[in-house]
């Protein structure tokens, strides 16, 4: 349940009758060591020695410090990327039920954490019709062409789209698509046009590097990108070398909607049977293990 509070009279009172308080270098870190909770502080952009909770008597107090990946604290009031992420959290979670006194080990080991797992994504398969109306949306038609479903979705919501063949006028005239990124081996000179016509923000990416230099002559007065998803794989192969996927758990803030279904990745969606679904998703990733499962 989240309280939100106007005052620190307010927040006070909310730690005072509360079984301890976690949180990060602030001020309520300090109301509760005073108040003599337990308190778990977490610090990623200071070193916690300078700022930790200092008034804590009976219960106890323990401080978390990213190792920032091996970086100096920035001292900065926003980070990119945030420092705090690459903290584990089972750590965080044992450091709770240690401060309550609760005796429990926690069984989950994170063995990735994606910089972009923190981030909210949503990628609809239009595949079939789906009653999923929230937003922003991604609408992969480079999975499954459907336009009778994307005509559907925007109806409710405007849409980024990612394609690998022409869709019709009729959808691009409708103005509910805020952003399409044309992926192919090669492109269609006539549905370039139309994309100009309509004023459609567009990026083209070549997915052939056979037909790059080609594409590039062809299309002059069009910035077409080199597709980065096979060096992605490859890279993101090398993070996680010699772990055995199918053992792995996945949780992450992207989620794929097929119909009325929701997948935590594109990997699970196909039943795990191609790793590229994986490693080309990787950033967007919380990759954990549970041992003895």
């Amino acid at each position: 349940m989240h309280l939100p509070t106007n005052s620190l009279k307010q927040c006070s009172y909310i730690i005072k009758n509360s079984l301890g308080h976690v949180g990060i270098d602030s001020v309520p870190v300090h109301i509760a060591s005073a108040l003599d909770k337990p308190v778990v502080g977490i610090y990623s952009h200071t070193y916690s020695n300078t700022c930790d909770p200092l008034w804590n008597k009976e219960s106890k107090a323990i401080t978390i410090e990213s190792d920032r990946g091996g970086k100096r604290p920035s001292f900065a009031l926003e980070e990119n990327p945030k420092t705090i992420n690459f903290i584990k959290p089972e750590k965080i979670a044992q450091s709770v039920l240690e401060v309550l006194g609760i005796d429990k080990e926690i069984k989950e080991k994170t063995i990735f954490m994606g910089p972009r797992s923190m981030l909210e994504c949503i990628e609809v398969i239009p595949s079939e019709p789906t009653s999923f109306e929230g937003g922003p949306i991604s609408v992969r038609m480079d999975l499954h062409h459907n336009e009778e479903v994307l005509k559907q979705i925007i109806q409710f919501a405007p849409v980024e789209v990612t394609l690998n063949r022409p869709i019709s006028a009729e959808i691009l005239a409708s103005k509910k698509i805020q952003r399409l990124t044309y992926e192919a081996d090669s492109f269609d000179e006539d549905f370039i046009e139309t994309l100009t016509k309509f004023g459609i923000n567009a990026t083209l990416v070549c997915s052939s590097s056979k037909n790059l230099e080609k594409e590039r002559t062809k299309h002059f007065n069009c910035l077409i990108h080199k597709t980065k998803k096979h060096s992605t794989i490859k890279g993101n192969k090398e993070k996680l070398k010699g772990i055995n996927l199918n053992s792995l758990k996945i949780k992450s803030n992207k989620k794929i909607i097929c119909g009325d279904k929701i997948y935590e990745s594109l990997f699970d969606k196909n039943d795990r049977k191609n790793e590229d679904d994986f490693f080309v998703d990787l950033d967007w990733l919380m990759v954990y293990d549970v041992p003895d499962e």
